[in-house]
């Protein structure tokens, strides 16, 4: 009985491990996609209203630039490839990512 136990005890701590490698692994859902599109499109549109006149010719290739940068940054700093390929469980720190972007630090 008490191997009974001890064999349920391991299989359990087994199946704990692989449920957490499988949440590891899963990642961002289209809700979180759109999310973090929308996060860069606001950040890209702030950044250059910060540093240009929206009536400059300007203005719109450097939100281009500006989203450009932001999302290739991401990508470096979560290791993918495409954005959707960060891990939902790197969410939260994708977002604040993306708040605490500044253009400078990567110049």
């Amino acid at each position: 009985m008490k191997q009974m136990q001890e064999d349920v005890a391991e299989k359990v701590g087994e199946v704990q491990m692989m449920v957490q490698e499988v949440r590891d692994s899963v990642t961002l859902t289209d809700a979180e996609c759109y999310q973090l599109q929308s996060l860069v499109r606001k950040k890209s549109n702030g950044l250059t209203k910060d540093r240009y006149k929206e009536s400059d010719e300007k203005f719109k290739d450097m939100v281009g630039r500006y989203r450009r940068m932001i999302w290739s940054k991401l990508k470096e700093r979560f290791e993918v490839a495409k954005y959707s390929h960060v891990r939902r469980i790197d969410f939260d720190d994708a977002v604040d990512f993306i708040k605490e972007f500044r253009p400078e630090d990567y110049i």
